[in-house]
């Protein structure tokens, strides 16, 4: 290789070569430069870096990567699914404690998204002899909106509880109902 200094850039992308159809390309990992050896030509060219992102859906549906994003691009949001969850957005760590803003976040790096998801529970009220009632679904941490109140000759109707005979928690007509029922 002819004029390319033992340890720079091109010396370094030089070890990499890729013979494709008698030229050589050869290219550096999101340093943002690319050489093309042509006979005895070497074109170089600086452009700009392109990324990866991944996207770890924690047990959701399978979303597609995103690649050769240019730096400092936005991404599109996709919206994975799980059954019995809620997705709650898309997360820059493991922990799920670094939130990604589609709206403002850039692309600086290759990088995983992961998936955030809350438990959606079915909640199932037994009347004790009224009429019925509905079930719900409610995600972890969120009010469940109240029940119509059942009817039941003879009664009046004063509220649910966690438990049958009434000894559990209670919820009075109208009330909220909290994330420990």
């Amino acid at each position: 290789h002819s004029g390319i200094g033992e340890g720079s850039v091109a010396a370094q992308a030089a070890q990499e070569d890729l013979a494709i159809q008698g030229k050589v390309f050869l290219s550096s990992e999101n340093d943002g430069f690319s050489l093309m050896r042509s006979g005895t030509q070497l074109l170089f060219t600086q452009g700009q870096k392109s990324y990866t992102v991944l996207f770890n859906a924690n047990g959701g549906s399978a979303i597609s990567p995103v690649e050769n994003l240019m730096e400092n691009s936005l991404l599109t949001e996709s919206t994975p699914t799980k059954n019995n969850f809620r997705f709650d957005g898309w997360y820059r760590d493991a922990a799920l404690t670094q939130p990604w803003n589609f709206d403002t976040d850039q692309v600086q790096e290759n990088m995983i998204l992961h998936a955030k998801w809350t438990p959606i529970r079915t909640v199932i009220f037994h009347s004790n002899g009224g009429s019925p009632v509905q079930s719900a679904s409610v995600a972890d941490g969120d009010l469940l909106a109240r029940p119509v109140d059942p009817t039941r000759d003879g009664y009046l109707f004063t509220g649910w509880n966690t438990r049958p005979d009434g000894s559990g928690t209670s919820y009075q007509p109208g009330g909220a109902f909290g994330p420990d029922f």
